[in-house]
């Protein structure tokens, strides 16, 4: 997933690659909370996402979290019930 996004951001700390890296995931795709993914892992919701689909918030992070984890930053989801 790292090599694919082609995520390359000059940052200072932990903190400032956060914010890149949600900022990336944010402009990758408009908001569809009726949408639905086939598949929920994060290399299939990227694919998805560039041919057009548009996320509902629980792919939305678990794309997040699994570019912060590739990018070295501890993420992990928590769902709500």
């Amino acid at each position: 997933l790292k090599n694919r996004s082609n995520l390359d951001f000059n940052v200072k700390n932990e903190f400032e690659s956060i914010e890149a890296i949600i900022k990336y995931v944010h402009d990758l795709s408009g908001h569809n909370s009726d949408g639905y993914f086939e598949k929920n892992d994060p290399v299939s919701i990227y694919l998805d996402v560039l041919s057009g689909k548009q996320m509902r918030c629980v792919e939305f992070s678990v794309l997040a979290s699994a570019l912060l984890r590739a990018f070295g930053v501890k993420s992990r989801i928590i769902g709500l019930k």
